[in-house]
Order: structure tokens, then sequence, then C-alpha cells
């Protein structure tokens, strides 16, 4: 709080403040538990135990130049019963108003606890999307049951009415072979064949012009024949008795004889009884129509087809008929029956047929499906049909129902009728489908049932979180598990730190505020106090008016400086927040503020109303040292200073509080006690950062590729992106600096550049090998350092070779760091039952440390010329080492020795401590393994390597049920056998024949070198790590080959320029005439292969295309490798640079 410069002079001791203050006025600010003087160890008490000092009689009572009293007379119109329900009642003016007021709040409240607690959105779909599944699931498999049912009725429908149709249709031609049979055995009708005769025959009726007649005379002349009454009134009686007999009338229509195939009798002979007013059926102009001579094609398929099968109707229809524009029936079905009386013949186009003639008669359907109950029969099964035929890819309609033309494929079904006209289909079905009604209003339901449930879960879950949150809020977690269970709540803590504040003026402000305005201004303020408290990680013990309580070590414990250094931070950041916070008027409110340290007792004391309070003298001693301290100021206890200046990485200013010349302050009941001033701290380094910032500064930690590891974080141009821009880069891409591809042609990278690159990499992987193997980081800062100097004393070692340098050392570092970074993050997105044995050798960091290291180190020292050359000239190195592999373990003494040097004693101990043999046979093995296996030139070497990949891989089912495992954490050790099917031969061994460089490079004793002979038996297991190990070493040491086309051509010239410099030294022969074909035959004859080993190996991991880059490569040679052959020769007889040949071979 502010005061103007004339009052600011009446603020002296706060002692002197309190006798203004009346008693009224402190019963209105202060409750009565609060005016208890008892100066007990609660928290309650002790926070304004000795009153007389306390902030709460501060301030003078005189308003005239209290800033409050300015406020209070600005905002005049504030009331003491401005409760919320009035102020909303007074903004919404209806009902209505008010309760979509609530459903806002509400809604937002629902909205921010589901952000920030999202598992219960997901919990609450969750269970929307089991109980909608669920739900669907189960009223499918009662829909699919009642489909199934619904298909069932309606089949056995079908076929139920189809069994009638087919039955009612053969009834109706039952008459017909009833007339059939009449005029067989009878002798009424018989001599109607020969009276008519043949056609054009003597003494037959003679043909003539008829109704139906145009040009041709189909008509015989039947008079006196056909129409003597006795002879139709015969016909006649016979025809009415069979439909009488059958009951068939209206349905069958009308009858017809036809003798030798002349229509001769039709009976009625015009039929309008059964049909409606104004039709008719007539035979009148059909009478002595000769059907067996007409040229009518329907006539004489008919009558072939009657004759041809005597005891079979000849059915045609459905057809509809019409008489004076009256439909007579719109589906009549005529049939025709043969009467084959013996010794009678017919001849229809020029065939004779053993018949007296044929039978006709006219059925109409329509009439008969009518009079049955066929329609009412569907209508009471809830079902519609249509009943047709098909003939000649054309349907005819023979019945339907009213809703027939809704059923489709989807909500019907076919059955087939087999009926004397052949198969008709009747389909019948549900206009509404097969599937019930009450699935749609089923689902319906469900969705809503399973949503009103979610909402409920959903409202549950939130109120159980907020309630929780809130609780948690209250109290700590561990105490509110005890109070659940009914335990007592009671905790020591040993050394916590504790902070009181309180607002300087706060009585005098308050007793002239009004309560709600006292709220609001308190609640703004403490809510930012809570932001700090958060962001520092201490517990917010409780307010009380205005003082504000907070705690560092406890409940969760930590360190004491750790607890003192998180309060004292609060504390500043609190200071510099007054600073700059200002009240809704913009006014400033000043705190004052006192830190203690010391043991203390939490605990929660009764039932009712729990409260998770702190007990002890330290609760006292921070009381009293708030109430010391002076505004804007934070004070506190000598534990507590001593605690600060002990603290990590930050240095705190503390000043010693004088007093009138004295050091220190009284205390109620301790007397003078010393204290400090908290002015401000200053975030430093520790010293291992110091020291780390003269190597690379400010290291820190980073998971990668979910390995535990640690892994170089520093800022701006720093290791960490140093790092990453190393390891992940692609591989075809790849280049030591990190940088993009396009600048592979750029000049090559100094020393420290490269010093910086090795760095990262190596230090990376041996703090994860460091890490893995103690469970905690204790790599020392020496150790760090020595490994930057070891790094730069190898790079130095390194010759002015045009291609087996210091680049090219980087490049494989780099290339095998990469193979190992992908392989890791390939091994680490696998399912554990696919983990292989290939992969369990990655589980240790170590090995990945040494191959990485042995890739570093690989050709140090070499001379730019190969071993034969070394041999043929009579080098020393080559006589030292007895020519076997001269080059390559004259870098691993250079390497080894200057590991074991006295300067680098805190390495060589980090990498391979004296006393782990079995870490120093490790590294030898790998080292050993790795090195030699880079003497490609030797074909003694390449074909034991190759022996090797085949005893693996020449039954790689065999080979893998062969490996044993012994498994310490991560790793695969040599494992001894009793099985002779798992030992090796020991010359397949690759570092057997170097037992005594190993002994003499690690400096191991008889007895070391006894103990590891013992472990060192060949086993599947141990040659499969072996196999592994140098194909990818051979793969790293020409990466170039099996990288993208501009990293090949970039090495290829380099090496061509090592080999021309020996060739001007005399040491061999101009390479440039073999060149072209040369490169083509490596990369054929020893490139691709090695690339589709070690592909076998691994198996296929995304990233590394090791064969198809290597096959590009190649293609790319035999396209231009005659051309770029002439560039580089060219090009260092010219003595350009390789920046500018580069780029004439990209050109191309």
């Amino acid at each position: 709080m502010t005061f103007p410069p004339s009052e600011m002079n009446k603020k002296t001791d706060p002692e002197t403040a309190a006798p203004f203050i009346s008693d009224e006025k402190l019963k209105r600010v202060l409750s009565p538990s609060e005016v208890s003087t008892d100066d007990t160890a609660s928290v309650n008490i002790s926070s304004i135990s000795g009153s007389a000092t306390s902030s709460f009689f501060s301030s003078n009572s005189d308003s005239t130049y209290n800033i409050w009293s300015k406020l209070i007379q600005r905002r005049g119109a504030w009331t003491d019963d401005d409760d919320d329900d009035e102020t909303l009642s007074g903004s919404c003016r209806n009902k209505l108003h008010l309760f979509w007021c609530s459903v806002k709040r509400e809604l937002h409240y629902l909205t921010k606890v589901c952000c920030k607690h999202p598992h219960i959105p997901a919990i609450s779909l969750m269970i929307f999307a089991i109980m909608v599944s669920v739900g669907m699931t189960v009223t499918e498999k009662f829909c699919e049951s009642e489909t199934y049912k619904l298909k069932n009725k309606a089949e056995w429908v079908a076929q139920d009415t189809g069994k009638w149709f087919s039955d009612s249709f053969s009834e109706a031609l039952i008459p017909l072979f009833a007339l059939q049979q009449a005029v067989m055995h009878s002798e009424y009708f018989t001599h109607l064949f020969d009276a008519i005769g043949e056609y054009d025959a003597q003494n037959s009726a003679p043909a003539i012009l008829g109704a139906k007649s145009k040009t041709f005379p189909d008509y015989r002349n039947i008079s006196g024949i056909c129409d003597d009454e006795e002879l139709m009134t015969k016909f006649g009686e016979i025809v009415d008795s069979i439909n009488d007999y059958i009951g068939l009338n209206g349905v069958v229509v009308n009858y017809r004889l036809a003798p030798h195939s002349v229509f001769c009798l039709a009976h009625p002979m015009v039929n309008s009884d059964d049909f409606p007013e104004g039709g008719k059926l007539s035979n009148v102009g059909l009478i002595g129509y000769d059907a067996g001579i007409t040229p009518n094609t329907f006539w004489k398929n008919t009558l072939q087809n009657t004759y041809g099968m005597p005891d079979t109707v000849d059915l045609f229809g459905p057809f509809n008929k019409s008489s004076n524009g009256v439909v007579l029936s719109p589906q009549f079905f005529c049939g025709h029956l043969s009467v084959p009386v013996p010794g009678y013949n017919v001849t229809v186009a020029n065939s004779t047929y053993d018949s007296w003639g044929f039978v006709m008669h006219f059925m109409d359907w329509h009439e008969l499906v009518e009079r049955s109950d066929i329609h009412n029969r569907f209508e009471c099964e809830g079902l519609d049909f249509s009943l047709f035929k098909k003939a000649d890819d054309q349907v005819q309609l023979l019945a339907e129902s009213k809703n027939a033309h809704l059923l489709q494929k989807n909500n019907s079904i076919d059955v087939p009728i087999y009926t004397a006209n052949g198969e008709w289909i009747n389909r019948v079905g549900y206009v509404h489908g097969f599937r019930p009604r009450w699935r749609k209003p089923l689902d319906l339901a469900i969705v809503v049932i399973s949503l009103i449930f979610t909402l409920l879960l959903a409202m549950c879950l939130i109120e159980r979180q907020s309630h929780k949150s809130l609780l948690y809020k209250v109290m700590p977690k561990k105490a509110i598990y005890k109070l659940h269970r009914g335990q007592t709540v009671v905790e020591r803590f040993n050394l916590v730190t504790i902070f009181f504040s309180d607002i300087v003026g706060f009585t005098s402000m308050a007793g002239e505020m009004l309560p709600n305005q006292v709220m609001e201004m308190l609640n703004d303020l403490y809510v930012e106090l809570d932001k700090i408290t958060a962001r520092h990680g201490v517990y917010k013990v409780e307010t009380i008016g205005d003082a504000y309580m907070v705690v560092g070590g406890a409940p969760n414990r930590c360190s004491p400086s750790e607890a003192a250094r998180k309060v004292a931070l609060f504390a500043l950041e609190t200071m510099k927040l007054m600073k700059t916070f200002r009240t809704k008027d913009g006014h400033q409110i000043v705190l004052r503020a006192g830190l203690a340290s010391g043991p203390v007792v939490a605990g929660v004391v009764g039932t009712d109303m729990p409260r998770y309070c702190f007990f002890g003298n330290t609760v006292n001693l921070a009381s009293r040292m708030e109430s010391t301290s002076k505004k804007s100021k934070v004070q506190c206890s000598e534990t507590t200073y001593r605690l600060l200046r002990d603290a990590q990485n930050y240095v705190f200013d503390l000043e010693s509080r004088i007093e009138n010349g004295v050091h220190g302050i009284q205390v109620k009941g301790k007397g003078l006690q010393s204290t400090w001033w908290v002015n401000d701290a200053q975030k430093i380094e520790d010293a291992a950062r110091d020291v780390e910032r003269s190597v690379l500064p400010k290291l820190g930690c980073k998971d990668i590729d979910g390995r535990r590891c640690i892994r170089p974080k520093i800022c701006g141009s720093n290791s960490y992106e140093l790092h990453q821009a190393l390891t992940k880069q692609q591989w075809s891409t790849l280049c030591p600096s990190g940088q993009c591809p396009e600048k592979l042609t750029i000049s090559p990278q100094n020393l420290n550049e490269v010093v910086d690159g090795v760095y990262v990499i190596l230090e990376s992987l041996l703090i994860d090998a460091v890490v893995f193997r103690n469970n905690e980081e204790n790599m020392s800062l020496e150790a760090k350092k020595e490994l930057r100097d070891y790094i730069q004393q190898i790079a130095s070692l390194y010759n002015d070779n045009s291609f087996h340098c210091l680049e090219h050392a980087n490049h494989v570092l780099t290339s095998m760091n990469k193979l190992c970074d992908t392989i890791h993050a390939f091994i680490a997105v696998k399912s554990p039952d696919r983990v292989t044995f290939h992969d369990r050798m990655f589980e240790d960091p170590f090995e990945t440390f040494v191959m990485v290291f042995a890739a570093f180190v690989h050709d140090v020292g070499h001379l730019g010329m190969s071993n034969q050359m070394l041999s043929e000239k009579g080098n020393e190195i080559a006589i030292k080492y007895s020519h076997v592999s001269s080059a390559e373990r004259l870098s691993m003494d250079v390497s080894v020795d200057l590991l074991f040097s006295p300067e680098m004693s805190n390495l060589k101990e980090t990498i391979m401590p004296d006393g782990d043999i079995p870490r120093k046979k490790l590294f030898g093995e790998i080292m050993f393994c790795a090195i030699l296996s880079t003497d490609i030139a030797s074909s003694e070497r390449l074909a034991m390597c190759k022996a090797r990949y085949d005893v693996v891989y020449k039954s790689h089912s065999q080979a893998l049920q062969q490996v044993k495992y012994h498994h310490i954490p991560g790793k695969i050790e040599n494992c001894d056998s009793d099985s002779d099917d798992d030992t090796i031969e020991s010359d397949l061994c690759p570092y057997e024949p170097f037992y005594e460089d190993i002994k003499r490079l690690l400096r191991l004793s008889e007895i070391d070198m006894s103990k590891m002979k013992e472990s060192m038996v060949l086993t599947m297991a141990c040659l499969t790590n072996y196999v592994l190990i140098e194909h990818l070493m051979q793969v790293a040491d020409i990466s170039h080959c099996m990288q993208d086309w501009k990293n090949f051509v970039k090495w290829n010239f380099k090496l061509f320029k090592e080999i021309m410099n020996c060739h001007r030294d005399g040491l061999t022969n101009d390479p440039y005439p073999a060149w072209d074909a040369s490169q083509v035959g490596f990369l054929i004859n020893y490139v691709y292969p090695l690339a589709t080993r070690t592909e076998k190996c691994l198996g296929y991991i995304p990233g590394l295309d090791l064969s198809r880059n290597a096959e590009n490569n190649k293609n790319n040679w035999l396209i231009h490798g005659k051309e770029i052959s002439d560039i580089f020769r060219v090009s260092v007889e010219n003595g350009e640079s390789e920046e500018e040949v580069l780029r004439k071979c990209f050109s191309l």
C-alpha cells in the first residue's frame, strides 16, 4: 500500500500505530478465534501471535490520507447486501433469462473441467461407444433372428399360396380333359371328322373365304354339318354338366370343338352373362375356320404342340380380351387338347398326327383369383405378393396385391411355382422390408439412452473430479488417504522452510471497506500468489485474513536446501509481482514477508472441518520474521540463511539486518535473533556446468528413441542441435558436418568443427553406457575433459592423406553412429515378441560406444599406402606387425596406447574400470574384431569374414536354435556349452591370433588373460555377434558406396587422388586406365554382396537402403563412370580443387 509523502512520515514503528485501532474495528476484521492471544504452535494462532507487532495493528486510523478511503469515496454505491443472487436477478429480468444464465455458467464450468481433465470426456466417449456398440450388437442379433423368421414366414406363405395357384390352375384344366373324354367315348361327334373331310378333297366341306379371310380361303362351308340343332344342344348339355360338376361357371367361359382342326361347335355361342355390361364373347365368326390349313403362324405352332403332345394341354396366355371396347378380362388363358380317337389322323404343315381334332376352352384367370380368398390371406399375414411369368424376356403379370409395385429385391423373395403353364414366380415380401419396423426406433432409443447415461456418468465424473481437485487443494493426498481410512494424520518433517506475508496497512483499510470489497481485493491478490506457488512447487497452507502461509519441503519432501531455495524464490517473485500488481482501481499493494526454517509437525486435528495444519516453533518463528519485517522486504532466520547459502544453481543476495548498529532483532520469546534480508537471487551454472562450458556448454538430458540416455543440450549454436543434426540426418545423404546434401562440395571442416562433432557423439554414447551400467550419471568432469583432449590428439595424429584422413574417419564415425541409431530406433518400436538376437546385442550402450569409437580411430596413423605397399617398400610398420594387417594394428596400438596414458586415466577408468575384466575383454573383442575387418585388401581376411557369415547363416533357423543367451542387464555374454554343436572351431575367432596384442594393449596380467581365455569359448552366440560387428564396420568404412550418388562420387575422387599420389611416388601402377572397370567390379563383387549380407543380418530396417543405394551407384557409374574417370584424371593433373571437380561430375 502506498501513501502520500506527508503520510509516509507518520508511518513509523508498527507498535506505535496499534493504540489507534479501536476494539470495535478490530472485532469487525478478526474472528473471535483470531483475537485469541494463546501462543500455541498452531498455524492459526502462530500466524498472528505477538499481535502487538502484527501488521493488523500497523496503520493509522485517520482516513484523510488513506488510499482505501479515497477508493470508497469513488465507489460509494457499494452496499453490504450486494450478493451474487441479487446481482444476477438484477441483470436477468425474468426467470427464463435467469435460467439461461445458469445454464451458461454450468456449461462453462463443465467445459473447463473437461479441458483440464481430458480423461473425463475420453472415458465418457468410450462408455458411450461401448454402450451403443453393445446395444446395436444385441439389437442386430434380435433383428437378424426376426428377419430370419419373417423370411421363413414369407417363403412358407409363398410356397403355400403357390401350391394353391398351381392347384387352381390345374383344376381349371379338368373340364378340357372331361370334354376330350366325352368326345372320344360318345357317338355324337365322331362323324363330324368324315363329314368335314380333308381340305380340297372330294366330297369334303368346300373351302371358302370367311370372316377372317382376306386372300386365302381358310374357312370351310360346314352348313348342314355343324349347325344341326340336336348336335349343338347335345354339345351344350355336355359342357354345362361339366361346368356344373366342377363348379367353374364364370371361370371357364367358353368351350370349342374342332374336328379335323375346323371349328365346328362352341358353347355358349355368345357369352355375355359372365362379363361386364356391353361385353360379350362371340364365336359366330369363328365357326368354319380351318386352323389346320391357315397360314397363321400361331395356329400352326399351337396345333403342332397340341397334336404332338396328345396328353398335354397346350396353354396360351395370359392375355386380355376386349369386345366392343369393353375388357372382358385382363387375364385370359386358352387351352388346347388333342382328341386322339383311334383310326383318325390330321395333317398340319405337311405333318400327320394321330388325332381326330382338338377341344379348346377359355379360362378367366382373373375371375378365378378374385373368387378365391388369396388376397385376404396375404393381407392377414401383412404380406404383399406379385405372381408373374417370364416368357421371352417379358414379364406377364398373373396376380398381385395392392402394394405389389413396392416390392423390390431387398424386401421380398421369389419362390418358383411349377404349373401346367410352365414356371411361375411368386414374389412375396413386406413393403417395409424383412428388417423389423422396431429396428430404427430401437436404435434411436439405444443412442438416446446411451447418451443420457453417458452424460449422467460424465456429470458424476466431473463432480467427482471437481470434489477431488478441491479436496487436494485443501490438504495433501496422503492426508486425504489416511482420513478416508479413519487413520490419524500426523507427520514429522525435520527441516522445512515456512513463508509468511501480510499486507502493510491492511487493518486500517479493512476497517473502512465493505466486506465484499475486501474479499474481492484479497481474491485478486491470492489468485496471483497461487500461480507463483504452483510454479515453484511449494505448498500453500492457508490464508488468515491478509496473511499468506507457504511451506517448502512438506508435505512433498525434498532436501532442506532445495526447500529453502524454492520458498525464497517464491518470496522474491511475490515481491517482484507486487511492484506491478494493481487493484481494479489501479492502486498498489505493499507486502512484507518472513522466512524461517526448522522442524515441524503436520497433521489434521479433529474430525469436523478438518484442516491440514503445521505445528512447532518454526511456525511461530516464521510469523515473527514476517511481523518484524519491513514493507517490500523478505526477512529470513539464521537457519534459512545457511540453507540459502548452500543452495544449488542459485546465488542469493543475503544482507544481514542491522538495526541501530545491532546485528539482528529482538524476537518475542527468543531474544535477539540474527536475521537476513533476502534481496535477490541469480541463477548460475553449478560447478559441473562451469567446467562443461569450457568444453561444450550447458549439457542436459534428452530422451532419444525411447531409450534411457543422456544427451548434450545447449542453447544457441549448441551441441544438442549438432548431435541431432549428425544423428538424425538421412542415411543416403549423410554428411559428417550434418549439413544439407547440397553442401557436400564445400570445403572440409576445420579441426575444431570435427572435434566438436566427434565429441558430442562419443560423449553422448559414453554417458549412455555409464548410466546403463551404474543406473546414474557418474561420468566425471575430468573424464569429459579428457575425452575432448583424446579426440583432439587422435585428430592430430591423422595424416594429411586424400582418403585415409581425419575427414574419412569422421565420415565413418558418423555413418556407424547413424547405423546404430537407426537400429536402436527400429528396435524401440518392435513388440517384445519380435525382438531378435541382434536386437539384444544393442541393449548395452557400451557395445555401441566401442563400435563408434573404433570407427573413429580405425585409420589413425595411416600413411596413405595399402598394406601391400608397406610390405613391398619394406616399411618398418609392416615389419613390426609381420606384414599382417599392418595399418589396422598400428591404428589400434596408437589409439589404445593413448587411452592408457596417464593424462587419460579418468577417461580410461570411465570406459573400462581396472577391476572390470569382462568390460576390458568386451572392449578388446569389439576393437580388434571391428578394426581388423576393415583390411578388405586381404583376401584371406575377407574369406574368413565370409566363412563366419556362412556358418551363422548357412541354416538360419538352425543357427538361431543353437544360440544360447545369458541375459545380464541388457547384454549377451559368451556362454560355455555342454553341447559340441554349440562350440565353433577356434580358427573362426576373429581375434584368436592376436591374444598377445590384446594382453599388451589392455595391460592385462597373466591371471587376467587366463580368466579371459576361460570365457573365450567361441559359441554360436559369440560368432553371430562378431559377424554383425564385422559387417557393420565394413559398411561404415565404405558407407559412401551405399549412400547416394553424390557421396559416392565425392569419396571415389578422394580415393583416386590418394592412389594417384602413390603412383607418382612409384608405389603402384597408374590407376586411371582400369579405374572405370575396377569400380564396377568393386561394386558388384564386394559392395553389393556386403550390403545384402548386412541386410540379412539385421532384417529389413526402414531408412537403411544399403543394397538399393549400392545398385543405384553401380547403375549410375555404368552410365557416367568413363566420363567421371576422365574428369578425375584431368583434375588431378591440373591440380583442381575438390569442389570444382565435384561440380563437373554432378553436372553430367
